[in-house]
């Protein structure tokens, strides 16, 4: 399985985001917001993928809550692996570091993961 991870980073828990096409790969987001139980199927669906395209999308300088869980599970992915991100985010920024997340512009993501994917 090839799984592209849009994880949000957002203040308002009302902020809904479209599902993506991307050919030759499933969509899941996750935010910080989300249930114990949607966290749990993200975790399981990462262990399955054998390719990982994430966008970390920040747009608010919050808690990060159960996103912690799925970044830390990202340390562990020992497949083929790309992490991008827009915004900042002060609690995050070693995270993003160290998954050497690339920053990117939202216009920039859609051709970069269709490229991971192609």
């Amino acid at each position: 399985m090839n799984l592209f991870l849009h994880l949000k980073i957002i203040e308002d828990k009302l902020q809904f985001s479209n599902n993506l096409n991307i050919k030759g790969a499933s969509y899941t987001d996750v935010d910080n917001f989300s249930s114990a139980e949607v966290v749990a199927v993200t975790l399981q669906a990462i262990t399955r993928t054998e390719r990982l395209f994430v966008y970390i999308d920040i747009s608010s300088e919050v808690d990060l809550g159960a996103m912690l869980k799925v970044l830390k599970a990202l340390f562990q992915f020992d497949k083929q692996l790309t992490v991008c991100h827009s915004g900042q985010h002060q609690q995050a920024t070693r995270l993003l570091a160290n998954l050497k997340s690339h920053g990117l512009t939202k216009e920039e993501v859609l051709p970069k993961a269709a490229h991971f994917f192609s």
